[in-house]
């Protein structure tokens, strides 16, 4: 699935986003019926039948692709100071998402007594969704738009037409080993962005910085959160011996907090960064033109690789070191380090990141998996030590002298 999802992500950097948008959707489809399946009478496979899920979630990962879809169209349509504001925004949206969907979705199983409703009304939303898909536009630029005191004016025409890195379509190569190199350059070029300092071959990534830490970082604290929740919820399920619709409030619960966490802490924390670091130095516009000229395709593709410098860089490194520690140590102090990534290439970026948080998940289940099996032998043992000790005492009290006698 990792390889796989990772071609996928990389595909959108050749063929646009809109391609990632409506596999990702096929793959949700998809799996939404082989659910409805395995509940319906005609399921003669039992349980067997969510190996075929697995098998359509790694040939179509919908969760990772979309995901990465939807964050590199922000990326494509976003100007670069605002990105982060916009990811937090899409962050955001998915939690209270994931809080409305829990809650209907339970309400509507409990009304109806039947499991397999939200299934049938998933499948009208995604089939809307991709009506709405086929008349988005696409975001992807093949090439950035040039900077105003360069070209005042953007020919649209030129400015869509292919580079010359990714013109070659796979559809036009004969030579069967030529099309396999080129497949696989695409599946472990993203991957390879976790080893320092390795300068990519394939034509479809041409970046020289990987950033090793972050993806690391990021595998660290997928596994942590991944198999706490995992653990606590499987634990938690067999403590209360919840039912279905009991089990769907733990979600909700989850993404309630992310959406608080969101909305309240978070604009809290960029409020104060505002007020330290950039209230106190903005950065000016080029006096070579004016910033009424500047055209939103400019804008859009505007960027500076020149560092923060003297009083701005030490209020910057400041405020990330004092928040990091407050927050999540690790993860903040390394925000700095994050290295420019040209426009070209976003979806490939964050398929390594989609990548890396597949590879949290994968030690997360190996990891916690097996320390639930030995917390449960442990808890049982104990269990069966109590009875015992119950048993005995039980036996004692019944053959003890009488204190009357």
């Amino acid at each position: 699935m990792t390889g796989i999802g990772t071609k996928w992500c990389s595909t959108s950097d050749v063929y646009g986003r809109k391609l990632l948008l409506h596999v990702g959707l096929a793959g949700v489809a998809t799996c939404v019926m082989i659910g409805w399946f395995a509940a319906s009478r005609y399921n003669q496979f039992g349980r067997n039948v969510y190996y075929l899920e697995v098998v359509a979630l790694t040939l179509m990962p919908a969760g990772q692709v979309i995901s990465t879809a939807i964050f590199a169209y922000t990326a494509d349509v976003t100007e670069k100071r605002n990105r982060s504001l916009m990811s937090g925004y899409l962050v955001t949206s998915m939690a209270l998402g994931g809080l409305i969907g829990s809650t209907i979705s339970t309400y509507i199983s409990t009304v109806t007594g039947d499991l397999t409703a939200p299934l049938r009304i998933t499948l009208i939303l995604i089939a809307l969704l991709a009506a709405y898909l086929s008349i988005l536009p696409e975001s992807l630029r093949y090439t950035p738009a040039p900077l105003p005191w360069i070209s005042a004016s953007i020919d649209d025409a030129s400015d869509r037409r292919l580079p010359d890195s990714t013109a070659t379509s796979p559809w036009a190569i004969l030579n069967f080993f030529h099309v396999a190199k080129e497949a696989t350059c695409m599946i472990f070029d993203p991957v390879l962005l976790i080893l320092p300092g390795r300068v990519p071959k394939s034509v479809y990534m041409t970046m020289s910085a990987a950033p090793a830490i972050i993806l690391f970082v990021h595998v660290l604290t997928v596994t942590a959160n991944y198999g706490a929740n995992s653990l606590l919820s499987t634990v938690a399920k067999l403590a209360f011996h919840w039912n279905v619709y009991e089990d769907g409030h733990y979600p909700a619960f989850m993404q309630l907090c992310m959406f608080i966490t969101f909305f309240g802490i978070f604009p809290a924390l960029l409020s104060i960064y505002k007020f330290v670091v950039v209230d106190s130095d903005e950065t000016e516009v080029p006096h070579e033109s004016n910033s009424s000229s500047w055209s939103q395709e400019t804008l859009l593709y505007h960027s500076s690789d020149q560092a923060l410098t003297g009083i701005g860089a030490v209020k910057m490194d400041m405020f990330f070191i004092i928040v990091g520690l407050c927050i999540m140590i690790i993860s903040f102090l390394i925000v700095p380090m994050f290295p420019y990534i040209p426009v070209l290439y976003f979806g490939a970026a964050y398929g390594a990141y989609s990548v890396s948080e597949s590879l949290g998940l994968v030690i997360a289940d190996f990891t916690f998996g097996s320390l639930f099996l030995e917390v449960l032998h442990y808890i049982r043992l104990d269990k069966a030590r109590q009875e015992h000790m119950a048993s005995r005492l039980d036996t004692d009290f019944v053959h003890a002298p009488s204190v009357l006698n």
